[in-house]
């Protein structure tokens, strides 16, 4: 019969051992996971375009208009979107499956390792991660996801979630990295309620709201992507529009309110612009009109660069 001494001394010997870990080591181990991940998806992107060389060819033998242009759509939307096709041969959906379900593990254990020592803001960090990896289905996003993921987010404070807010708040106060341009009427203003990520978004009235970004590099391409909804407040019900703005590339979405109460958002609507940086520091812009419309709400911006093949 085991004594509780025994059944402990059992414990604490095979149990895993945390006191040694560090952030530094336990992060170390997801970059490499990440890194493992991406090299697999590389793989398989490439796989894909080859085959779709083999039909684009038999294609054009036959003259047939209508699939070679089908396929020059898909291959665009790996090579610049990053967006597989909706469905995947059985040999590659496992081989997807195999490391998406790997990298999860590894994301799940540092979660877990770091909560061990008390860091619950970078574990925290690592579960977004995780979340994200889960969210979308191989045959929809992933490649954009695993980009997000490997990839730094060049814009600060994309989904508006600092400073912690209980109301509405002016973003001119600070600390929220994002400015009025001179030019605009009004001020863009941090709110709570109904997001497309964490709790917070940035509503937008007559407003020119930028944020100057850093750390491009010249003539390399980036994805910016975004959420818009349309708030309806009191009087402020009709329709409006979003525009977001870098360098010369532009994109300007109709939102509205109607029959929304209060100050319940519509649904959230994902955009995304592709575009080449022109210089190391470019400047991100979103701007809506004032009037009696409804108003807009922007929410998880991003900027990734779009890895070559």
């Amino acid at each position: 019969m085991r004594t509780i001494q025994t059944l402990l001394l059992i414990f604490i010997t095979t149990a895993p051992v945390f006191a040694d870990q560090t952030v530094d080591t336990i992060m170390k181990t997801v970059t490499k996971g990440e890194g493992d991940f991406e090299v697999e998806l590389n793989k398989l992107q490439l796989e894909i375009l080859k085959s779709f060389d083999k039909r684009e060819l038999d294609a054009r033998k036959k003259g047939n208009k209508e699939i070679v242009d089908r396929i020059k759509t898909l291959r665009e939307k790996i090579e610049v979107e990053g967006i597989l096709p909706k469905t995947l041969t059985p040999s590659l959906t496992r081989r997807l499956d195999t490391a998406r379900d790997t990298l999860n593990a590894c994301y799940r254990d540092a979660v877990k390792e770091l909560l061990v020592i008390n860091d619950d803001e970078t574990a925290g960090q690592v579960d977004k991660k995780r979340a994200a990896l889960e969210l979308e289905r191989p045959s929809q996003d992933v490649f954009y996801r695993v980009m997000l993921i490997r990839t730094q987010n060049l814009v600060l404070n994309g989904s508006f979630e600092k400073p912690i807010i209980k109301e509405s708040y002016d973003i001119n106060k600070g600390g929220t990295n994002w400015f009025d341009s001179p030019q605009s009427k009004d001020r863009g203003a941090i709110m709570g309620g109904s997001a497309a990520e964490g709790c917070q978004v940035l509503q937008i009235h007559g407003d020119i709201v930028n944020q100057d970004i850093q750390g491009l590099e010249v003539n390399s391409q980036y994805i910016l992507s975004y959420f818009v909804s349309g708030m309806s407040a009191g009087e402020y019900q009709g329709p409006n529009t979003v525009t977001a703005r870098i360098g010369t590339n532009s994109n300007t979405v109709d939102v509205d309110a109607k029959g929304l109460v209060g100050t319940e958002r519509a649904p959230w609507e994902k955009r995304v612009i592709t575009f080449t940086a022109t210089d190391n520091t470019m400047v991100l812009e979103f701007s809506a009109p004032g009037g009696q419309q409804c108003l807009p709400c922007v929410d998880a911006i991003s900027i990734i660069k779009i890895p070559k093949l």
